[in-house]
This record gives structure tokens, sequence and C-alpha cells, in this order.
């Protein structure tokens, strides 16, 4: 039997259960190791609004180390606090393993950190600049996006070298990885607490399409935007009637004039609970068009019962992708949409599958074993 661990887990958010999907995942992750008997230092960021949530996460933890920043636009060059905290934990002996959340954090390292260490990268920066590139029309938006992937690609190679094992969401994430010739990455999905969604009843369905996102993640903006200008009009041609909600925080001026310009959008901001608002919808477009890691609010849609189209992009991560409508172009997105929203008898059948392949494949029970073979592994080699 293996002995319990003592955790150092670095975060760039507050792990909070109501905040964006990666601060969600972080929070279930130590909820649910904790609940194994292993200890976990926190070190994190954390906003000036997420202040009221610290005791949330601060009753699983054996100690949390904070560094408060206005919000989360931008970080510090440097930050002695996680520097001292780091070093003192492994010194120390008190801590057995440290796992990073995001590869940029390695720079608020010591350059030795004399304990084992994982990282998890939630997204690959520079691949998800050159993608963007790609979609901008304006060419010196172009011009300085391609040259942020780049800056990002070496920043990242140097980053990725500083850890004994990275952990991936997807199969294409690991590729990427291994591009830059490191061999030492595993995939394990994001994981969700299924039992804490419950599917609701058609005729208790109150919207006919949502998307919800964090809008401070431009990919969720150019999503909403994309959808609104390209592909909504083409499903308002056979169903004119067709009601749009788009929820989460930071909505840009863009998003929210979307509400004022059609009555038949809704824009809410930011929902405490958002898990209602999935149960309430037909189905859960996410039309993604650049980006990497994996999507916690297609997951989240699934658990709830709710069909989701989305693109190849959005599915990532998505095993077996048949549990999901997946649609790239515009006619073939509306065309899926239209599909779903005109058979409830479909829509139900696509909603039991994807609830009953989120609760075998991304259940955090099955996959902390996962992390746990990880870390035993790194602890006795």
């Amino acid at each position: 039997m293996h002995s319990k661990l003592k955790i150092i887990l670095v975060s760039p958010y507050l792990p909070a259960a109501d905040t964006t999907g990666c601060a969600r995942k972080i929070y279930d992750f130590i909820r649910l190791i904790n609940k194994r008997g292993h200890q976990i230092n926190l070190l994190s960021f954390c906003s000036q609004e997420d202040k009221s949530r610290v005791p949330l996460i601060s009753a699983f933890c054996r100690k949390v180390y904070l560094e408060y920043l206005p919000d989360y636009r931008s970080f510090p060059v440097q930050s002695a606090c996680f520097k001292k905290a780091v070093a003192e934990l492994a010194q120390q002996q008190a801590a057995d393993i440290l796992q990073c959340e995001n590869s940029y954090l390695r720079r608020y390292f010591p350059k030795r950190i004399g304990i084992p260490s994982v990282l998890v990268e939630h997204e690959i920066l520079s691949a998800s600049f050159r993608q963007r590139c790609w979609l901008t029309g304006n060419y010196l938006g172009r011009l300085i996006l391609f040259a942020r992937a780049v800056k990002k690609i070496f920043q990242e190679r140097k980053w990725y070298s500083g850890f004994n094992r990275i952990i991936v969401f997807t199969d294409e994430d690991k590729k990427i990885i291994s591009s830059t010739g490191k061999a030492n990455s595993e995939v394990i999905p994001l994981g969700i607490d299924s039992q804490e969604y419950l599917a609701v009843a058609e005729d208790k369905k109150t919207y006919d399409l949502i998307f919800v996102g964090n809008f401070s993640h431009f990919p969720n903006e150019d999503a909403v935007l994309y959808f609104y200008r390209q592909i909504l009009p083409l499903i308002k041609e056979e169903l004119p009637g067709v009601t749009f909600l788009v929820a989460g925080a930071s909505p840009s001026l863009a998003v929210k004039n979307l509400s004022r310009i059609d009555q038949q959008v809704t824009v809410t901001g930011y929902v405490r609970k958002v898990k209602g608002l999935y149960a309430q919808s037909r189905v859960f477009i996410a039309p993604l068009r650049y980006g990497t890691g994996m999507s916690f609010k297609i997951l989240e849609a699934l658990a709830s019962g709710t069909a989701v189209v989305t693109t190849s992009v959005g599915a990532r991560g998505i095993i077996p992708q048949e549990i999901v409508k997946v649609a790239n172009g515009r006619q073939e997105f509306a065309r899926a949409v239209i599909t779903l929203l005109k058979s409830p008898d479909l829509r139900q059948e696509v909603s039991l599958r994807g609830r009953q392949a989120v609760q075998k494949f991304y259940d955090w029970g099955n996959l902390i074993d996962k992390y746990e073979s990880i870390y035993y592994s790194l602890l006795h080699n």
C-alpha cells in the first residue's frame, strides 16, 4: 500500500467551484485528492474578486500561500512569494511532489526544485497564437500574433525542460509537446464530478441554444461572435424563433451588444450556478475555431444531459467523438443544430449517450488513480 503524499500544487488562479473551467478543474482535483488522504500545500495567485472564495479551498489544503493581484489580466514578471515557498517546502522535506498547473508558472520557481515535479499543461499558448494568427484578417495583427507564437515556442521549450513529467488532456497536445523534443508527456483527459450534474426533462427546457464560457479567454469570444454573425442567420432561416443564451464572466462590449440588437439573444454575464443553465437548454453549441487543451464546458453540458454541437477543435479529447456532433463549416454546423432542435427523440438519444460516456471516461474517481500512479513512479525511480 502506498503512503500518503505531501503535494505542492501551484495554480495561476484561485481554485474555485464557480469560476472558470481551469479554476474548477483544479478545485475538484484538490478536493478529491485530499479525500484520499494526501496533503496539499497550495500556492496560487488570487484576484481581489476571489478573496471571498479563499476559505472554501482552504478547507481542503494543509497550507495556502497566496499572492494577490488586482485581476488575472496580467501576472508579475517574478514572484518572490512563490520562489520562497517552493524552496522552503522542498528543503524542509515538507513535500514529496510539486504539481504545476500551466507551464508559464515555472518562471516563479527556483532553478532547482529538489523534488519530482509534474506539469499539467491546460493550454499550449504557442499553438493557440499560431492558430489564431490565420483567422486574423488584419496583416499587422497577424504579424503580431505570429511573433508572439514564436516567442512562446522558445519559452515553452525552456519551461518544459524543468519538469520530470508533463500531463496533457488530448493526443493532439501530446504531439505538440513531442515536437519540442520532450518525450516525458502523458495524456490524462480533463475530469469532472458527474454526480453533481442532473439531467432535466424535455418539458423543463427554457432555451433552445446555449454557450457558456469565460470571455477573458479569447477563443470563447471568437466562437460566440462567429456563431452569431455566420451561423445563427442560417438557423433562423428555418427556425426563426430560435433563442440563444450566452453565459459567462467578463463578456466584451461586442458580446453584450448581441442582446441589445437581438431580442432572441440573452447575455447574462457571470452566473454563479451555471449547472442549471445547461440543464434548461436543448442544445449546447461550442463553435470553437482555435485553441488547445480540452473544453470543460462541453463535459459539463454532456454531464447535464444536453446535446452538443461543436467543431473538431472543441471535440479534442472527447472519446468517443460520436457523443457530440462535430461540424466545422457554417452550413454543416447550422444543419447539425437544426436537426437536433427539430428532433426531441434524437436529442434524448444523444444526451443519454453523452452522459454515460462522461461517467465512464471522465469521472474524477478513475482519473485520480492515473495521477497517483505518476507520482509514485517518479518517487520510486
